[in-house]
């Protein structure tokens, strides 16, 4: 029986041929992806108690991703994951063995933790958002896991080292190539000049958002961000006003 290290305090196996039924969630205000059962946020908090596994604490000061498992099966049950905004190619990704299996836990301390990824790559040849680490980076091999229809983990000589979320422009209503440029202009570096309000880069951030569906989730994201630390006169100067948004 295959068994994948998710740290060196947790490990899990496969049930082969299962999945998880949910469709993933791209949340861009949040840089997460998300894949539960839930419809509210409460029940999602109710669902996050529930669960054993790492999960992020309210307490903690920093962001931990969460790979919840049912405590009576130890079958995955929630997935919230954070997404960097650091880009990042990784060296190869022709060698991987696929296979679907829904993980179970089959050994772990309570208090194991996952930490997110450094990077990001959107593959568009692909069409895959992967986040990853150094292990995944520089792999010759990788076990890829699909745990839902849409959504896989990695893993470099048995070890967790990445996840992915096929075809995320579907989740937010817009192109492959607007998301990859989305992904290539919004970056840590960037991310400092907004909040010091470079010209430059507001300007990239409108030219995007007015070549792509001004009601898509991406456009409202791109304007949300620039909105936040740009002054009213240069936001109606340079950004179309999508159907129904006050500016």
């Amino acid at each position: 029986m295959l068994e994948l290290a998710l740290t060196e305090k947790a490990s899990i196996t496969l049930e082969y041929n299962q999945q998880l039924a949910v469709k993933p969630q791209l949340i861009l205000g949040d840089l997460s992806v998300i894949l539960t059962t839930a419809n509210t946020p409460a029940e999602m908090e109710n669902e996050r108690e529930a669960v054993i596994g790492s999960k992020e604490k309210w307490l903690h000061m920093t962001s931990a991703d969460t790979l919840g498992f049912d405590a009576e099966s130890k079958l995955l049950k929630l997935v919230s994951l954070f997404y960097p905004e650091q880009n990042l190619v990784p060296s190869s990704l022709t060698n991987i063995e696929k296979v679907e299996g829904l993980p179970k836990l089959s050994k772990y301390s309570e208090d194991f933790q996952l930490e997110p990824f450094q990077y990001r790559y959107y593959h568009l040849e692909g069409n895959i958002l992967l986040c990853f680490n150094d292990e995944f980076a520089q792999a010759s091999k990788l076990i890829e896991v699909s745990v839902s229809k849409d959504f896989s983990l990695f893993f470099s000589d048995d070890l967790y080292c990445g996840w992915g979320l096929y075809h995320p422009e579907n989740f937010i209503d817009t192109d492959p190539e607007s998301l990859r440029d989305a992904f290539d202009l919004i970056t840590d570096e960037n991310f400092d000049k907004i909040i010091n309000e470079d010209k430059d880069v507001l300007q990239q951030i409108a030219a995007l958002h007015n070549r792509i569906n001004a009601s898509s989730a991406l456009a409202q994201w791109l304007f949300d961000l620039a909105d936040r630390y740009y002054n009213k006169e240069e936001m109606n100067r340079l950004f179309k006003k999508a159907s129904g948004r006050k500016t």
